[in-house]
C-alpha cells in the first residue's frame, strides 16, 4: 500500500473484501445482502437491495460494491459506491468520485451494511479497500451512524484529508444535519393525544371535521387508482407551476414515480376538491420493515382556509399506521411544521474525503 497502515487496521486481516461491478455478480449477492440487512440494525431501508439492486442494475459501469467477507466466507459488510470519472472543467485535472450509491436515486440516508458484532473489523477491512482502490475524493453523506464514518475514516491512508464537510441541507457549521421522523404508534388516536400537542391535534381534527368528512374535500392514495397515470402527470404539471421545476426535474420524477410504482414502494395521498387536484404527496414505502418517507410535497391553487400539508400528512400517518409502520420520515430540512406533527430528530455526518 506504500504507508504504514493504523495499528487497529491489524483487526482486518481474517477479513476480505470483493469488488463487484457487475450485474451478474449483483445478483448473485442479492440473498447474503439481505440477509446482512436484515441482521444490521443501524440500517436504513436506502441500504436494502429491495431499493438499491434495480437501481444499480440499470446503471451499468456507474458503481462498485465493495463486499467485505469473514474468514468463513460469509458476507460481513458492504459499501455500496457511485463512481464518477471526469476532468475538471477549469483544470483539467483528473476526477475520479466514489459516493454513496444511493445518491443515485433520491437517497435520504446512506452508510455501511455491517454485521454487528464484528464491525469494526468489517470498517478497517472496508478501509483497506479503499485505499487499494483509485479515487481522487469520497463522498458518504447522510450518515446515521457516527462512529461508522469516523472508524472508517480513521483507516484510509495519509494521502487523505479527512473531514466532515458541508453538505447540501446542512447546517450552518457543515458538520451534521438533522432528518426528523415521526415514531409511530400502533393506534393513530394515540398518535393524536400523546405525540401531537393539544392544539394541534384540535386542528387537525377540526380540518378533517370541516373539510373531508363534510364530502368538501377527499384524499384517495393516487398510488392505488386506476387513474394513477393521470393523477400523477396533473400533480408533476402542479409541480412544475408552482414550484418552477425544469422539464428535466419533471422527466426525472416522473420515472422516479413510475418505477415506485411498479415495485410496490409508492404512496401518493391526492387531496381533490371536486374533480381539481390541489394537493399531493409522493411518499416511498416500506411495507415489509415498515417505514415510509416522504419525499415531496405538491401543492396546487387551494382555497386559502384549506390546510392542505396538514390534512395530507395526517391522512399519510393514520395510513401508515394503519400498515403497522414505525417511522414517518419527513425528510431533509427542520421546518417547524414537522415538529409540530411531532417529529424527532435523527442526526447524520457526511463524511468527506479527498487524496492529494
Amino acid at each position: 500500500m506504500g504507508f504504514a497502515e493504523p495499528a487497529h487496521l491489524e483487526n482486518a486481516a481474517a477479513f476480505s473484501v470483493k469488488r463487484i461491478s457487475d450485474a451478474a455478480a449483483l445478483r448473485g449477492l442479492i440473498s447474503d445482502w439481505d440477509d446482512l440487512y436484515q441482521r444490521d440494525n443501524e440500517a436504513s431501508f436506502f441500504l436494502s437491495p429491495t431499493w438499491l439492486a434495480p437501481v444499480l442494475a440499470e446503471r451499468p459501469a456507474e458503481w462498485v460494491v465493495l463486499a467485505a467477507y469473514d474468514g468463513i466466507g460469509s458476507l460481513a459488510g458492504l459499501l455500496p459506491l457511485w463512481r464518477r470519472a471526469f476532468r475538471h472543467r477549469v483544470s483539467g485535472a483528473r476526477r475520479i468520485e466514489l459516493e454513496a450509491a444511493g445518491r443515485l436515486v433520491w437517497s435520504d440516508h446512506t452508510g455501511i451494511l455491517c454485521a454487528p458484532d464484528t464491525a469494526d473489523a468489517v470498517l478497517d477491512s472496508l478501509a483497506i479497500a479503499l485505499n487499494e482502490t483509485p479515487w481522487t475524493h469520497l463522498v458518504l453523506p447522510f450518515m446515521a451512524d457516527a462512529s461508522r464514518s469516523l472508524r472508517l475514516a480513521s483507516g484510509l491512508g495519509p494521502d487523505c484529508s479527512v473531514g466532515f464537510a458541508k453538505m447540501p441541507g446542512q447546517n450552518a457549521r457543515g458538520e451534521i444535519d438533522r432528518l426528523p421522523y415521526i415514531a409511530l404508534p400502533e393506534r393513530y388516536r394515540d398518535y393524536l393525544d400523546a405525540t401531537l400537542s393539544a392544539r394541534v391535534k384540535a386542528q387537525i381534527e377540526a380540518a378533517f371535521t370541516r373539510f373531508v368528512e363534510s364530502g368538501r374535500l377527499y384524499i384517495v392514495d393516487a398510488a392505488l387508482a386506476p387513474g394513477f397515470p393521470y393523477m400523477l402527470e396533473t400533480a408533476l404539471d402542479l409541480w412544475r407551476e408552482k414550484a418552477s421545476a425544469s422539464p428535466a426535474q419533471v422527466d426525472r420524477y416522473r420515472s422516479f414515480c413510475l418505477d415506485l410504482r411498479q415495485r410496490n414502494l409508492l404512496s401518493m395521498p391526492c387531496l381533490h376538491e371536486g374533480t381539481q387536484l390541489i394537493g399531493a404527496l409522493i411518499n416511498i414505502v416500506d411495507r415489509r420493515d415498515g417505514y415510509e418517507f416522504s419525499k415531496l410535497m405538491i401543492q396546487g391553487a387551494a382555497p386559502p382556509e384549506v390546510p392542505v400539508s396538514l390534512l395530507l400528512h395526517a391522512w399519510a400517518i393514520q395510513q401508515a399506521i394503519a400498515g403497522a409502520r414505525l417511522e414517518y420520515d419527513l425528510g431533509p430540512g427542520t421546518q417547524a411544521w414537522k415538529y409540530a406533527l411531532g417529529a424527532q430528530d435523527r442526526f447524520v455526518h457526511s463524511l468527506i474525503a479527498k487524496r492529494f
